[in-house]
């Protein structure tokens, strides 16, 4: 079985030496450096017992860091392996745009990962094993996709980004300016000023858009959400977020900002917008990932 290992590295591993120099000018919260150490141990420990599994089982295993990229194609592998937590997942969603990719698995490599979307951590290792041995067969669930097609409107060509498996951002290119845009949903035009808009999937409900207003909704949602974040309000009943389809409420953003972007799953992408530049939202191919086999 070819399994792609994609390894997330630890904030102790990349920022020992200036957490050491905070450490000495006493400006961390008490116990701080210790956490990160400790979830730098259990993710070594974690990894260590991966890399048995996987040679017990005869894997021949392809090992990078979530930001390295790999050239061949995903379709050599059988299983994608993610350890970290929801963001190395987020990591594996880039490597896989077809609508071939294998099944991902994802592996909470310590207590203070977030793991909403891994099946297994070190506790559970031992089933993960017998799904392997088992040929990797294991429950399984696909998370929604979405695209974001991006009109110019000086040239009206128009530019397909890589699908997004939590959310958007559509917002100025200056965090601190007010972002200006025409929305367009369920048959309304609307002029607004804030400070953008988030656009999720099911997966990302419960993320960034969830903290501006918006809700929490299953995995298996057919939907996708909107909400938009600090709306100014003169006057009057303004669209600020709801529900929608790709059938029969497509949402539109029209950018009214000299410069904007639409930011991809939070740092991972973003977009340069200009002004009059259109932005509407297609299905992308779906990510399969093994179902939490844990409480």
């Amino acid at each position: 079985m070819k399994v792609l290992l994609l390894k997330k590295r630890t904030s102790s591993a990349t920022q020992r030496e200036s957490l050491r120099a905070l450490e000495r000018r006493k400006v961390l919260p008490p116990d701080y450096l210790h956490q990160i150490e400790r979830a730098d141990v259990e993710h070594v420990e974690t990894l260590a017992r991966l890399r048995d599994i996987l040679d017990a089982a005869n894997c021949q295993v392809t090992e990078l860091y979530q930001t390295q990229s790999d050239p061949r194609p995903p379709g050599e592998f059988n299983l994608v392996v993610t350890l970290g937590g929801d963001g190395t997942v987020l990591n594996a969603s880039y490597f896989l745009q077809d609508s071939n990719n294998p099944l991902v698995v994802g592996i909470r490599s310590s207590q203070s990962s977030v793991g909403r979307l891994c099946a297994f951590d070190y506790c559970h290792l031992e089933h993960f094993d017998t799904c392997l041995r088992a040929g990797g067969e294991m429950p399984r669930f696909e998370l929604q996709r979405l695209r974001a097609a991006i009109t110019c409107n000086k040239t009206g060509e128009q530019q397909l980004s890589k699908a997004v498996l939590n959310d958007f951002l559509y917002t100025n290119s200056n965090p601190a300016a007010m972002t200006y845009y025409i929305i367009k949903f369920a048959q309304r035009w609307e002029s607004h000023r804030s400070s953008g808009i988030w656009i999720a999937t099911p997966t990302g409900s419960s993320a960034a858009l969830r903290a501006a207003g918006g809700k929490t909704t299953d995995f298996s949602a057919n939907s996708f959400q909107f909400q938009v974040r600090e709306l100014y309000q003169s006057s009057g009943n303004y669209i600020d977020g709801c529900e929608f389809d790709l059938q029969h409420n497509q949402l539109t953003i029209c950018s009214l900002c000299d410069q904007a972007l639409l930011a991809l799953d939070g740092h991972h992408h973003a977009l340069p917008l200009q002004y009059g530049d259109m932005i509407t939202f297609k299905p992308a191919p779906p990510l399969a990932i093994a179902r939490p086999q844990h409480s």
